[in-house]
């Protein structure tokens, strides 16, 4: 039979080996990863709204019951050296009310559903004070010669155009010239010319007014 001192000891003992055993660390549990947010599809981003390229012959679609009328003037003012110049006049076979809207004169080119744009061809001649004015309506053709080249044309009557490899976009009831030949910026020489170009653009007629 032990006695008091030996139980005593023996339980010290068995006290400090549990002392001395390692600490056993269990891992803390990782936090659930948090679930993605689905982000909404917004689909492909606009554009800038921009005018059809006009690239060979003109669109089929035209403007229903409608057309732009632009006008390309040409002004050339001449100074004359001494020679006595006469002309024959106005030969204008076109006339414009922008109040009404009425355009009157005889068309060159066929006017139908596929027309767009009406031009008026402008020329002024002036020697000295005396001033000839020429004017003709054609339809807008890709063999129409003018000193400008159409290149877009809006639905709401916008037109754009190169001149000398600039490009230029006029809206309805805007205009724009350009000085073709200026002579030093002075006062003309006798014999010399300047020349101005100025469009117009008038914006949607209805065809109806076209008379």
């Amino acid at each position: 039979m032990k006695s008091k001192s030996q139980v005593s000891l023996v339980l010290l003992t068995l006290l400090i080996i549990a002392g001395c055993a390692p600490a056993v660390s269990y891992p803390a549990p990782s936090p659930a990863a948090p679930t993605p947010t689905p982000t909404p599809f917004a689909g492909p981003e606009a554009l800038p709204d921009a005018p059809t390229p006009i690239k060979g012959p003109l669109p089929l679609e035209g403007l229903p019951g409608q057309f732009i009328f632009v006008e390309v003037q040409e002004e050339r003012v001449t100074k004359s050296s001494g020679q006595t110049t006469t002309f024959a006049g106005e030969q204008v076979t076109y006339s414009f009310n922008p109040e009404t809207g009425v355009l009157k004169g005889v068309l060159q080119g066929a006017l139908n559903p596929d027309t767009q744009v009406i031009v008026g061809r402008l020329i002024i001649n002036q020697i000295n004070q005396n001033k000839a004015v020429s004017g003709q309506l054609y339809a807008l053709t890709p063999e129409l010669l003018l000193p400008i080249a159409f290149t877009a044309i809006e639905p709401n009557g916008t037109v754009c155009f190169t001149y000398e490899g600039q490009e230029h976009c006029l809206q309805p009831g805007q205009d724009i010239s350009f000085q073709m030949q200026e002579a030093g910026g002075g006062e003309l020489e006798a014999g010399q010319t300047s020349r101005t170009l100025i469009v117009i653009n008038h914006g949607l007629l209805n065809k109806v007014n076209l008379q």
